[in-house]
């Protein structure tokens, strides 16, 4: 079950309640205590989708860097063949030259890119985290509230406390 609408079953057990005066409410402990511990369960989840999107920023930078030294591998593997032309060493020198920054340049464009993009996705990936642990927040801290002033309802009218 989604964690949201874990939240929709809270607030429906708390709709579901006995309206008292003074916006006091008495709700089903058992069906609250149900909902509340199911979200205690689906809150790891979110973690988890987060923790994959980092596992993926992580693969997608090493991918990156695995591309980069096999360009700059390909390039001074060139540049050895290159070399062994004795009377064209000079143009090979400087064609090796070539390769490597080529290679340096694209690995570092791909290695920039894949940092962008996994920042971008971690970024993305705590905020979400960070929304839905504020959201949490705000509904547990609303839930608390009513049975805490449906408690001292209670008690104020006389009912003994268990």
């Amino acid at each position: 079950m989604e964690f949201f609408d874990l939240v929709a079953k809270a607030e429906s057990v708390l709709n579901a309640g006995q309206k008292l005066p003074l916006r006091k409410v008495i709700i089903n402990e058992e069906e609250m205590r149900d909902a509340l511990d199911r979200m205690k369960l689906g809150v790891p989840e979110e973690f988890k989708r987060a923790r994959q999107l980092e596992s993926e920023r992580d693969t997608i930078l090493s991918t990156a860097e695995r591309e980069a030294r096999r360009t700059q591998e390909a390039a001074e593997e060139e540049f050895r063949v290159k070399l062994q032309d004795s009377h064209v060493v000079q143009a090979a020198d400087k064609r090796a030259r070539e390769i490597q920054a080529e290679a340096e340049r694209q690995g570092a464009g791909i290695i920039a890119d894949a940092e962008k993009r996994a920042n971008a996705r971690k970024g993305d990936a705590d905020q979400y985290a960070k929304d839905v642990l504020q959201k949490l927040d705000a509904t547990l801290t609303q839930l608390l509230t009513s049975v805490r002033k449906g408690i001292t309802s209670l008690e104020k009218e006389g009912t003994p406390r268990r």
